[in-house]
């Protein structure tokens, strides 16, 4: 007689939740709630070279390009191999441009397992552009200096190092916002003039003159910040015509969010804490951030509690929802730093301040 003997998975006591940062490509399949956006962003790629994802502080725009299309991408969603450049213009845009196109590729997620590293004798990801140079900082500055020649850099840049034959690059600009803060530095000299240069790079790589080219720009964007864009000739038509509004997350979505990654990693969550968290996100805009933090404490509290499933004892112990944030903050300044978990303490402490920028 035959006995089958039945098991459950291992918990992975790691959290599946990223807490404030937004999801990276390579953590797709902890990415829940945004299938529907997802493939319409696809499905516009697929006919249109820029796109231009914007929506209210803190909704999901850079987890959703990043952990939703890049990885889609990554995993051939739309024919071709894609290459993705991926830089924020909070500083020197056209030098961190430089650095994106001359860098790794962000599409590229065969070498992000744990541990990998050039040091490390692990697999190196590959580059988005092939330009010959002893260093990634000449590589970058062999690109900058292309760039700074004009509107045409980008286009030269791919003419000089062309993508191979099949191959598609997307440049992604993820908050595209910082570039107005960074203009109106007054500390920065020549900073509006540089941004207009960066703008100008981007909008001419996608002129129809250079349809040959298999490049797509796109963007995420704070929708206050609409109107700034106005500021920059051809930079509001483009937005006009690539516009992806993000919406919110509905009740569903968010019921996906919570469940599914706690399921991945072989948890449980009960149903009731559940719903008692999506009541208390009280339609916040800031709302994904607060709620993966919060998950996040969640998960460490449950995983040393050893309990069946995560659920009220382990949310009353993080203070809830109103007070996890605050309540992080301060444990992290009582614990010695020898003792601090791998968390993201530090970057919790103060980021819910006026004006903080790290936002999904």
């Amino acid at each position: 007689m035959s006995v089958e003997i039945l098991t459950t998975p291992a918990v992975n006591f790691e959290s599946p939740f990223p807490g404030l940062r937004p999801f990276e490509a390579r953590e797709s399949d902890l990415f829940f709630g945004r299938e529907d956006d997802i493939f319409e962003l696809l499905s516009r790629l697929r006919h249109m070279r820029f796109l231009a994802v914007v929506g209210a502080s803190g909704c999901g725009k850079s987890s959703l390009v990043r952990a939703g299309l890049i990885a889609s991408l990554s995993d051939e969603a739309l024919p071709g191999d894609w290459r993705v450049a991926v830089l924020r213009p909070w500083q020197s845009p056209v030098a961190q441009l430089a650095s994106a196109l001359s860098g790794e590729d962000d599409a590229d997620t065969s070498a992000d397992a744990a541990g990998d590293s050039a040091e490390a004798g692990g697999p190196r990801r590959r580059k988005v552009l092939n330009v010959p140079a002893d260093s990634p900082d000449e590589a970058a500055a062999i690109v900058r200096a292309i760039l700074q020649k004009g509107s045409l850099g980008v286009v030269e840049t791919l003419r000089r190092y062309p993508l191979p034959p099949g191959d598609n690059l997307l440049i992604l600009v993820d908050q595209f916002e910082e570039l107005f803060t960074f203009m109106r530095d007054p500390k920065i000299k020549g900073a509006q003039d540089e941004a207009r240069a960066f703008v100008k790079l981007l909008l001419e790589v996608l002129s129809p003159k250079h349809k040959d080219l298999p490049v797509h720009v796109a963007l995420t964007m704070r929708s206050d910040f609409l109107g700034d864009c106005a500021l920059f000739p051809g930079l509001a038509d483009a937005i006009n015509n690539g516009l992806y509004l993000l919406p919110q997350m509905e009740r569903e979505q968010l019921h996906d969010a919570i469940k599914e990654p706690v399921r991945m990693y072989a948890g449980k969550i009960s149903e009731r804490l559940t719903d008692t968290l999506i009541n208390d996100l009280n339609e916040d805009t800031d709302q994904l951030p607060i709620l993966q933090h919060t998950m996040m404490r969640l998960w460490g509290v449950w995983a040393r509690r050893g309990g069946e499933k995560i659920d009220f004892e382990d949310y009353r112990k993080i203070g809830e929802m109103s007070a996890s944030l605050s309540n992080h903050a301060e444990e992290d300044r009582s614990t010695p730093d020898r003792a601090r978990p791998h968390t993201q303490v530090r970057e919790a402490e103060g980021s819910r301040l006026p004006g903080d920028r790290r936002r999904h």
